[in-house]
């Protein structure tokens, strides 16, 4: 992906990382590119569960994508993040 940049984060021997519009995942053992997941807008930071589920903030959009690593075809989700309190 263009211009990475951010936190990287390692599961399940793929690192990903934040870069324009998306992120990119690569393959560990070979260092070659796994694909890029695009996203609406640039993400900030990106974290992973254990179960593959990665979050990747979007500030520009007011928004939180969700991607289930685990499917190499799927489509990111984006949320509106919730304000403090509970409320959007």
């Amino acid at each position: 992906g263009a211009k990475p940049h951010g936190r990287m984060v390692e599961d399940r021997g793929r690192l990903y990382v934040p870069v324009e519009r998306g992120v990119g995942a690569l393959d560990l053992a070979t260092g070659a590119s796994v694909g890029t997941f695009a996203l609406p807008t640039t993400p900030a930071d990106v974290a992973i569960r254990d179960d593959g589920l990665l979050a990747a903030a979007l500030p520009a959009s007011d928004q939180v994508a969700v991607v289930d690593t685990t499917k190499p075809a799927a489509e990111p989700a984006a949320k509106p993040k919730k304000k403090a309190g509970g409320t959007r």
